[in-house]
């Protein structure tokens, strides 16, 4: 069973993953975020009813194309982030969700997850995924709380294009600075 942004229940970390949590946080505050909908974690995604219930959700989500996300319970979380480490897949055609939705979970045994896993002494537990309407902006960029090169600075690094370029590391971006409060 798919779980929708517009559902009033409140879910855990551990039924949706960090990132999903996250968003459904924002929506409480009545932030504007992208449509989606989660695959809870220890869904079955080899059963053919899942596949029915993917087809189903991303019809009712609408949209040409999609961004597929991971959204794992340590993720974005106080103590770690485990960003960069798992698979998020862009542009995804609905006929191509089921694999995408495959090849995101399986990132939880990639090299990356697991070399961050062991550094951090952090366990990689069970796996979301976040399927959204996949959006085309002029401009993306990462918001960093604290300055990595002053910790007195907030900072934006922006480019023109999405976002995956930026966390790949293969475009260079403007660097912005903001002054703390």
């Amino acid at each position: 069973m798919m779980i929708f942004y517009d559902e009033k229940r409140r879910y855990t970390r551990e039924e949706v993953g960090g990132k999903a949590f996250g968003l459904f946080s924002l929506l409480r505050m009545d932030k504007k975020v992208p449509d989606f909908f989660v695959v809870p974690t220890g869904t079955d995604i080899s059963s053919p009813v899942f596949y029915k219930e993917l087809t189903a959700a991303a019809e009712r989500l609408g949209g040409e194309a999609f961004a597929v996300r991971s959204s794992n319970a340590a993720e974005d979380a106080e103590s770690n982030s485990f960003a960069g480490q798992y698979d998020t897949l862009l542009s995804v055609k609905k006929q191509d969700l089921l694999s995408a939705v495959e090849r995101v979970l399986l990132s939880k045994y990639g090299q990356r997850t697991q070399a961050y896993a062991k550094k951090t002494g952090v366990a990689v537990s069970e796996m979301a995924v976040i399927v959204q309407k996949q959006l085309n902006p002029p401009r993306s960029g990462v918001a960093f709380s604290t300055s990595p090169f002053d910790g007195a600075q907030a900072v934006v690094e922006s480019f023109t294009g999405q976002g995956e370029a930026l966390v790949g590391g293969a475009v260079t971006p403007q660097r912005f600075y903001f002054s703390k409060p």
